[in-house]
């Protein structure tokens, strides 16, 4: 059950952005939920000494301690958090120890080699351990929905960590941006690793006063516009579907597999939404798949 009012005073003191809404296929990875008791039993603990030296000068060796995952299923532990005084669902994860490093080289235990080898040894990833990566949304059979801590912060071309008072775990800010979450997902999922080949088409959002909404709040009666998982290929991985309202035909439209981008390089920027127009298969698979999972496409 998604909490609107929650989401909503999340979005109001720029903890989050509610436009922002990504998402996590289950069993993509073995992404699965995990129970506390499971999810402590796949940590294990690795202690090092840390010498590595700042441009500042030279840092005094000293102990450092982090949990790391030894089991390949990428995991998922659902819990809530006190953020200024109210309890907010979140989701803790790790990257797996077995996974690759960013590229497609190495791995954790490489990256754990790496790290604790004189004379420059340095601490691990923050990725490597335990971490909130978002605000639960809404969870679904297929997917687990979120969004990611933003603090007001614009998108930039580095993650940072921020920890919470009495949380054990620290958070992780933007740790991808709407749009590239979304391109990631088409690239990855179309044939052959590639988009389909034609041009993007852009919306016109400002000139015809359509509004970017989350999904929870899309309404195909208004000029509402919001991108949802579909399921267009077998065997792959949904892809993100652009599906606009319209207030003087009041029924909703599938435009095609795109991107929603809310955050440019200036707060000034206004969004966009980008797409590529499906063929006739490709849209009726769209709309049996979103039919299946919102109804009418909305709640």
């Amino acid at each position: 059950m998604v909490d609107r009012e929650l989401l909503q005073w999340l979005h109001e003191n720029s903890i989050i952005d509610k436009r922002k809404v990504l998402w996590w296929q289950l069993g993509f990875e073995g992404r699965r939920i995990f129970s506390e008791e499971e999810f402590n039993a796949g940590l294990k603990r690795e202690t090092y000494e840390v010498t590595f030296k700042l441009e500042s000068g030279p840092v005094s060796p000293y102990q450092f301690s982090c949990d790391v995952w030894i089991r390949d299923e990428v995991p998922i532990l659902r819990k809530d958090t006190e953020i200024r005084g109210r309890q907010v669902p979140v989701f803790v994860t790790v990257k797996p120890m077995s996974h690759p490093s960013h590229g497609g080289h190495g791995g954790g235990w490489w990256d754990l080699n790496c790290a604790r080898t004189p004379p420059d040894s340095h601490p691990l990833g923050f990725y490597l351990s335990p971490h909130i990566r978002g605000v639960v949304i809404d969870q679904t059979p297929e997917f687990l929905f979120w969004s990611p801590f933003t603090w007001g912060v614009d998108e930039g071309y580095e993650t940072w960590k921020q920890t919470l008072p009495n949380e054990k775990f620290p958070l992780i800010l933007s740790p991808v941006g709407l749009s590239k979450f979304h391109k990631n997902l088409i690239k990855r999922s179309w044939p052959r690793g590639k988009r389909p080949q034609i041009k993007a088409k852009s919306l016109d959002l400002e000139t015809r006063g359509i509004q970017v909404v989350p999904f929870y709040e899309f309404d195909p009666t208004k000029n509402h516009v919001m991108a949802y998982p579909a399921r267009l290929f077998e065997d792959r991985l949904d892809v993100p579907v652009i599906v606009a309202g319209d207030a003087e035909i009041r029924r909703p439209q599938i435009l095609g597999a795109g991107y929603i981008n809310v955050t440019g390089l200036r707060k000034t920027d206004p969004p966009f939404v980008d797409y590529w127009p499906l063929d006739n298969s490709m849209e009726k698979r769209a709309k049996r798949s979103l039919i299946s999972r919102l109804g009418r496409f909305h709640n």
